[in-house]
């Protein structure tokens, strides 16, 4: 694994995965820092994503989303709901003009 500052979202921090052990990222303990980090950049409106070759896992405090391969015209929107327990966060993908594209 490879960690590096996202260069695109200077609050982003990218986590590149060889695809040779593609289950790294979730041992432990960098799957419980990934979430604690992803927490931390929530706060400051930044992300953590796993890359496994072109394949995107977006990072939350307390799941991991798998995106799958993002098309040139496809991003990702990050919602907050506050619920009787806490902070739930989700991870869609949008295609770049705001409509919700097929998982």
């Amino acid at each position: 694994m490879v960690l590096k500052k996202d260069s695109e979202n200077n609050n982003g921090l990218v986590v590149l995965v060889d695809p040779k052990s593609r289950n790294a990222w979730r041992k432990e303990p960098y799957y419980s820092d990934l979430k604690i980090w992803a927490e931390m950049h929530l706060a400051n409106q930044g992300h953590v994503h796993v890359y496994i070759g072109h394949n995107l896992i977006v990072i939350l405090p307390d799941k991991a989303i798998d995106m799958g391969v993002l098309a040139d015209n496809e991003a990702i929107s990050m919602s907050r709901n506050i619920t009787s327990t806490g902070v739930e966060w989700d991870a869609v993908k949008i295609i770049i003009d705001g409509t919700s594209a097929a998982s």
